[in-house]
């Protein structure tokens, strides 16, 4: 599931959208999520948030993950509520994973809290870009309006302020591919961490 140009990007929707049982297009946006399905991972911002965009917005959602048995069902409610723009799938598959990673326009985490987070560093190396809680690691990793979105407050009402403002990024096809190049790009090299963490010390030592 490489996805190292648009071309390959744009192949790799189409069959992830044939797979879900989504409506098969290019131009309809398509957020992927796989989490643990906790409070923590935001899972409940991230239903509701998707209910209320699906409602006046274009769109679609993958979601794919397991945990807590209402949040399995909200998920599942959910994709009955919008069949062809909402595929959820319960459990874990990793080439599934994969395929979500390589084919979603955009990664949701809207997690109340994450440590570190990677979902967001392997969305970008598949050119997708994150939409996540301005939290933890997710701060460190995501540039707001360079290589993601990034909201602040954990509401359903904020995360779909930034779904919005992820379409009508979408829309505005210059600076999308733009923000997808930037994704791309980012590198997340052990020796780029080693080496602020070096200037760091040489500082305290001063």
């Amino acid at each position: 599931f490489s996805a190292a140009t648009p071309e390959r990007k744009a192949i790799n929707k189409l069959s992830l959208q044939h797979k879900l049982g989504l409506e098969v297009g290019a131009d309809t946006p398509l957020s992927g999520m796989i989490a643990r399905l906790t409070e923590q991972k935001g899972i409940d911002l991230a239903a509701a948030a998707a209910e209320q965009f699906l409602a006046r917005h274009p769109g679609q959602f993958a979601f794919l993950g397991r945990g807590t048995p209402t949040l399995e069902a909200a998920l599942s409610v959910l994709a009955g509520r919008f069949p062809g723009r909402v595929a959820t799938r319960i459990g874990f598959d990793e080439r599934l994973a994969r395929r979500i990673y390589a084919g979603s326009d955009f990664f949701l985490m809207p997690s109340r809290f994450e440590p570190s987070g990677l979902g967001q560093m392997i969305a970008m190396r598949y050119g997708t870009i994150p939409i996540a809680r301005a939290t933890g690691g997710l701060i460190d990793s995501i540039e707001d309006g360079k290589t993601g979105f990034l909201f602040e407050q954990p509401t359903a009402a904020a995360l779909g302020k930034a779904l919005q403002t992820a379409l009508q990024c979408y829309q505005n096809e210059p600076q999308f591919q733009q923000m997808r190049s930037n994704c791309f790009r980012k590198n997340f090299d052990f020796k780029n961490a080693a080496r602020s963490d070096l200037e760091l010390y040489q500082q305290l030592a001063k």
